[in-house]
C-alpha cells in the first residue's frame, strides 16, 4: 500500500516501504549506483538505486525521463548523504507513466517562463513547490474560515449562481440562454444571503463562484472568481460587522502562521504578519484628504482609485503600522440601493477593507426595513420589476443584519507578495483566457 512520502519520516529505519511520485532529478553514478529525488505532493525523499539490490531493473533507469511518475518500493535508511536525512534504498520499481522530454515551461524557475505561457501550461507550473504552496495556503485559509464561522454558529449555504436578474450592477452581467429566455450569472450571493437572514438563520456564509463581466486586464480582476460572503443576524451597529471581520481574520492569520511559517520562510522569504486589533478606522472624507497629500487626485463623492488605495496602504502602515485599514462612511452615491443609510442621507453605514494597498473586502449594515428599502431601490432603479423577489424577503419581516464579501484569492495575493491576482487562481478567466 501507498505511503505518503512526509509521512516517512516517523518511520523507523528499515522500515518497508511503498511509494509513488515524480521523478525531479536523477543522478547516473554509473552502471550499479543511480539516485533519484522524489516527490509526491506531499514532500520529496531520495531514492537510492543499487543493482545488487534492484537487479537489472536499474537498467530501465537510463531510459526513464524527469517528470515520469513511478512506483517504489524499499527499505528507509537513515543517511547523512541525503538533504533530509532518510533515503529509500529501492528493491523494486514500476513506470506508471512516461514522461516527454523538454517541458514547455521551466517549472524549475531557473528559466524565466511568462505568465501568460505558465498558465497556458498550468499543470506543469504547480509542481513548482513555490506554486503548488499558493494553493495549499488558500485551501487552509477557506478550511480555518469554516471552522470559525461553524463555532459561531453560521450556516453554509449554496446559492443558485443562475439568475432571473442581476444581483449587483447590471452592466457587469454575464447573459446567458435559459431555454426559452434569459438568464444571468451571479455576481454575487448578496440577495440569497439575505434570504436566508429572513428565513430565521442567525447567521451564514458561502464560499463558492461569483462572475464579473469587466472588460479588465488589471493585476487584480479576473472575470470569475471565488468569493467568501458573510452575513450575521441582529447586528445593531456596522461597527459589530468590521469587528466580527477582523477578528475572523486575526484567527486566519495565526493559524496560517503556524502551519506554513517554515515553508514561507524557505520557499519566499517572508512570514504572515499576524494583524493587531483593531483595525484603524478612516472614513472616506479622511481618506480623500489623505490621498490627496500624496499628490492623486480624488474627486468628491466617489470611490477611491487603486493609486488612491494604494497610498492610503502606505499611509496606514506609517502611521499605524498596520497592514489593514476599513475605509467606511461611504457616500450613498456610490453604495448599492441595499446598504442602510446614516442619519445623514448622503452617508452610508458601509465599508471596505483594505489589506496592503489593495481593496479586499465591501461590507455593510443592511436595510432591513420593507418601505425604506423599497424606497432607496426606487432612487437607483429605473424599474424594480426585476428585483420584486429580493424585495419580497423584507414584506414579512426580517431581522436587522449586515455582512461582507471578500476575495480570497485577492488576500492570498497581498499576503505573499504576488504580482498578478491570476497567480492566485487555479485557472484565471480575463476577457481572452477560456483555456485550459
Amino acid at each position: 500500500m501507498r505511503q505518503r512520502i512526509k509521512e516517512l519520516q516517523g518511520l523507523k529505519s528499515e522500515a518497508q516501504v511503498c511509494i509513488c511520485g515524480f521523478i525531479k532529478t536523477v543522478r547516473n553514478k554509473g552502471k550499479n549506483l543511480k539516485f533519484m529525488i522524489i516527490d509526491d505532493g506531499s514532500s520529496q525523499i531520495q531514492a537510492t538505486c543499487l543493482r545488487n539490490l534492484l537487479g537489472e531493473k536499474i537498467d530501465a533507469l537510463d531510459k526513464i525521463s524527469v517528470n515520469s511518475v513511478l512506483k517504489i518500493s524499499g527499505t528507509l535508511n537513515r543517511t547523512d548523504l541525503s538533504k533530509s536525512g532518510t533515503e529509500v534504498l529501492v528493491t523494486d520499481l514500476e513506470v506508471l507513466s512516461s514522461a516527454h522530454t523538454g517541458l514547455p515551461i521551466d517549472i524549475s524557475e531557473e528559466l524565466e517562463s511568462s505568465l501568460e505561457k505558465r498558465l497556458n501550461w498550468r499543470h506543469l507550473d504547480l509542481r513548482n513547490p513555490k506554486k503548488k504552496l499558493i494553493f495549499r495556503i488558500f485551501s487552509d485559509f477557506l478550511k480555518l474560515s469554516r471552522e470559525y464561522f461553524y463555532a459561531r454558529h453560521l450556516t453554509e449555504i449554496s446559492s443558485s449562481k443562475l439568475m432571473a436578474a442581476a444581483s449587483e450592477s447590471g452592466a457587469q452581467v454575464f447573459q446567458v440562454n435559459y431555454f426559452e429566455r434569459k438568464a444571468f450569472l451571479a455576481q454575487s450571493p448578496q440577495f440569497y444571503k439575505q434570504m436566508a437572514i429572513a428565513g430565521g438563520f442567525e447567521g451564514v456564509f458561502e464560499i463558492g463562484p461569483v462572475f464579473r463581466a469587466e472588460p479588465s486586464f488589471t493585476s487584480r480582476h479576473t472575470t470569475e472568481f471565488t468569493s467568501l460572503d458573510v452575513e450575521i443576524a441582529y447586528v445593531e451597529t456596522v461597527e459589530e460587522v468590521m469587528c466580527f471581520e477582523e477578528q475572523w481574520l486575526a484567527f486566519t492569520f495565526s493559524g496560517l502562521k503556524e502551519l506554513y511559517s517554515k515553508q514561507l520562510e524557505e520557499l519566499y522569504g517572508i512570514q504572515i504578519n499576524i494583524p493587531e486589533l483593531p483595525f484603524p478606522r478612516i472614513s472616506m472624507t479622511q481618506a480623500q484628504g489623505i490621498v490627496k497629500s500624496y499628490g492623486i487626485e480624488c474627486l468628491e463623492n466617489s470611490d477611491l482609485s487603486s493609486d488612491g488605495e494604494k497610498a492610503l496602504g502606505r499611509y496606514v502602515k506609517e502611521v499605524f503600522n498596520s497592514d489593514f485599514v476599513f475605509l467606511t462612511d461611504f457616500p450613498w452615491s456610490v453604495r448599492p440601493f441595499y446598504h442602510m443609510r446614516s442619519e445623514n442621507k448622503q452617508i452610508t453605514k458601509s465599508f471596505d477593507l483594505i489589506y496592503c494597498g489593495t481593496e479586499i473586502t465591501t461590507g455593510a449594515q443592511r436595510e432591513h426595513r420593507y418601505d425604506i428599502l423599497c424606497s432607496q431601490a426606487s432612487e437607483k432603479l429605473p424599474d424594480l420589476k426585476g428585483i420584486e423577489d429580493y424585495l419580497n424577503f423584507f414584506k414579512y419581516g426580517c431581522p436587522p443584519h449586515g455582512g461582507f464579501g471578500l476575495s480570497p484569492a485577492r488576500v492570498i495575493t497581498c499576503m505573499l507578495g504576488l504580482d498578478n491576482i491570476r497567480e492566485a487562481t487555479l485557472l484565471p478567466r480575463d476577457p481572452k483566457r477560456l483555456t485550459p
